[in-house]
């Protein structure tokens, strides 16, 4: 979706984006250097998430990685 992004740096827009039906994130956020912290999306539901290969690849400048999810299935 992102990847590639290198100027990406604020991602609080996302906090409510609806991803529960998703499944692949591989490399979502990869190469998005500029991207600092992922608090916003902490209340995405990625239950039915299979792959999260590289989604933070390359995004050297993150430095709050706290990142709580809630995986309850129904």
């Amino acid at each position: 979706m992102f990847n590639g992004c290198a100027s990406l740096s604020d991602i609080r827009e996302l906090e409510n984006w609806k991803v529960s039906n998703g499944n692949n994130f591989i490399s979502m956020f990869s190469g998005c250097s500029s991207l600092s912290g992922i608090k916003w999306l902490e209340n995405w539901n990625i239950s039915n998430g299979n792959d999260f290969s590289c989604v933070f690849n390359g995004c050297s400048s993150l430095s709050d990685l706290k990142l709580y999810v809630n995986l309850i299935k129904y």
